[in-house]
């Protein structure tokens, strides 16, 4: 199987990982080139639209064209056409939801219809694996006998960041709605037992909520009795399991660093965002698609800044390469001017990727300047701190009644419910009746299903427990120096990220120690020691050579990765925080909105 690390098309170059992650990439790479080289002749690949960035991190089309028979590569759609030309016609879709299938059923169809062509041998791969409803739609729409083979392929976690994996697969609709039947569990521990046939076993496992003990019950289940008895750590000497649901305050917030407001402002995915162009002179509106990753110098610099700082550091970033490409301050002998043009080339990439930046920093600037947008954080700001209830209360039905975005409106109601205990009886009534009539009576499901995830309620009589999580856990900082912070809390200029600030709780305590604030926290608690003995657990620890692999197991936001990127750098490289973080997909509060069914509008 080829496989060409050069021409993996814009991925992350992971040279300086804690972890060989090539290998990880090329693991994920050849289990799909398996399914694509086991065909002769010529070969059409079909991609699902959910899966065509992410393969772009594994390798590239010309690759794939050059050496392993691919003379075409669609988007899957209703309307897509398998060529004439080829043998083969090779359909990659995700599994999760029934559409992918049914555009396949399409394609086939459509290549029998009359007058036919020749015969196209047909091959679904479904990922992560094979599944019985696709396989029945397939025989229902009486297509399943002229698909030649159906295989399935687990890409795995696909390295975004040399600390960043992710199974690019959005999982939170069925987690948060079905909590008793969570699809993604099994695909978490596979990959569980991948890396710990790659990298060693893992001898202490720690974690919280829900999905996270069903996935440590799992994995505990597929160990065999020997491998629990190792006392030899592998590289990978911590693993900790979060469930979404232990915290879903953060992603309802507003992210304020440069990498969270991309993803709030354009459409991000697998570390590729599209920003829309400027019509000028009325000529065609024109818009870029660009990959944001640490190969980008300029972006690995800024993208966990508060976005406050931006504008301020790029023209800095800008006065330097000018006086840089002034060549008149190097031609002063020729040595000095062989100097300047070896260093050119390095210097018209930087302007580039300068140029890339403060268009993508003016177009958010152009939101985040806004007094709709600084009311927006203020009320937000307000909501978390506990504060003037009423006022918030007013600011979210001045948003309905207004028509503002009705994700961002059902995130600031989720927001107040969450940290409120639930909204008074009166308010909950009229935010309903207010939402409903504004945005239509269609959304009600959403509604409903909001309600069924905890997310929007009235009010319980219970404790608030995020009230007390914000003492215990010192969750605001309206102190902080955004622009040269002291504390995690700059990433949401004031408030740092629950689910962050109790991992930094327990490096301090133990999660032993720290069930004062694990039990205010929904789900069991997993703490767990490979060896039942306390010297070989303390010996195994005691290095701090080893890697922490921190799971999201339903997604993490930009802010969150900032907030423990900026913890790693405070607490020092070999104190016990050298992390990785895997998650099913990176989110944001529009995406956990989306979950319950809703749409922007």
């Amino acid at each position: 199987l080829s496989y060409n690390m050069s021409t993996v098309n814009g991925a992350c170059s992971l040279s300086t990982s804690l972890l060989d992650l090539h290998s990880l990439r090329q693991v994920a790479w050849k289990s799909l080139a398996g399914a694509i080289d086991e065909l002769p002749g010529r070969k059409c690949l079909v991609i699902d639209n959910t899966l065509l960035r992410p393969l772009n991190l594994l390798t590239d089309p010309n690759e794939l064209r050059a050496s392993h028979g691919v003379q075409t590569i669609l988007a899957l759609s209703d309307d897509t056409v398998v060529p004439s030309d080829v043998q083969n016609a090779v359909h990659v879709i995700r599994t999760q939801t029934a559409q992918s299938t049914r555009q396949v059923v399409q394609i086939i169809k459509r290549q029998l219809e009359p007058p036919a062509g020749p015969l196209v041998r047909h091959v679904v791969v479904m990922v992560p694996s094979v599944d019985f409803l696709c396989e029945q739609i397939l025989e229902e729409e009486g297509v399943y006998g002229y698909v030649s083979k159906i295989v399935g392929v687990d890409l795995g976690l696909i390295p975004l960041e040399e600390d960043v994996l992710s199974l690019e697969c959005d999982v939170l609709r069925p987690s948060l709605l079905d909590q008793d039947s969570v699809p993604h569990v099994e695909h978490v521990v596979s990959v569980l037992h991948q890396l710990q046939a790659m990298y060693g076993p893992i001898p202490h496992i720690v974690g919280k909520g829900a999905s996270a003990k069903m996935v440590f019950d799992s994995l505990m289940a597929g160990t065999h009795a020997t491998d629990k008895r190792v006392s030899t750590p592998g590289q990978i000497t911590r693993l900790i399991l979060l469930s979404r649901d232990i915290d879903l305050v953060t992603p309802l917030c507003t992210q304020l660093t440069y990498a969270g407001l991309i993803d709030e402002t354009f459409s991000s995915d697998a570390s590729f965002v599209d920003i829309p162009g400027s019509q000028e002179d009325g000529g065609e509106l024109r818009g870029s698609r660009v990959i944001l990753n640490s190969n980008d110098k300029l972006f690995q610099e800024v993208r966990d800044m508060n976005f406050a700082t931006l504008p301020s550091v790029l023209n800095q970033q800008a006065r330097s390469l000018s006086e840089g490409l002034d060549v008149s301050q190097h031609t002063g002998n020729l040595k000095q001017l062989a100097q300047f043009v070896s260093k050119l080339g390095t210097m018209t990439h930087y302007k580039e990727r300068l140029a890339t930046h403060t268009s993508i920093c003016s177009n958010i600037a152009g939101i985040a300047s806004s007094d709709a947008f600084h009311q927006r954080i203020q009320h937000e700001q307000n909501i978390l701190c506990g504060r003037d209830e009423e006022e918030a209360f007013a600011y979210i039905e001045s948003s309905i009644v207004r028509g503002a975005v009705m994700l961002r409106v059902l995130r600031l109601m989720c927001l107040a419910s969450l940290t409120q205990n639930g909204l008074k009886a009166k308010w909950y009534d009229q935010l309903r009746r207010s939402f409903l009539h504004t945005y239509g009576f269609e959304h009600i499901s959403t509604l409903i299903n909001l309600e069924r995830i905890g997310l929007f309620k009235k009010r319980d009589e219970g404790r608030n427990a995020f009230n007390a999580l914000r003492k215990s856990l010192s969750l605001i900082n309206e102190k902080v120096d955004d622009r040269a912070p002291d504390d995690m809390a700059y990433v949401y200029s004031g408030y740092a990220p629950l689910s962050v600030r109790l991992l930094q709780h327990t490096m301090k305590t133990g999660w032993a120690k720290a069930e004062d604030v694990l039990s205010l926290l929904p789900g069991p608690t997993i703490n767990y020691d490979i060896s039942g003995n306390p010297s070989d657990r303390a010996r195994m620890l005691a290095s701090n050579s080893g890697v922490t692999l921190i799971f999201f197991l339903e997604g993490v936001t930009q802010a969150e990765i900032a907030a423990l990127r900026f913890l790693r750098k405070s607490v020092g490289k070999g104190a016990g925080l050298d992390f990785i973080v895997a998650t099913s997909k990176i989110v944001t509060g529009d995406t956990l909105m989306a979950s319950a069914g809703a749409e922007r509008k």
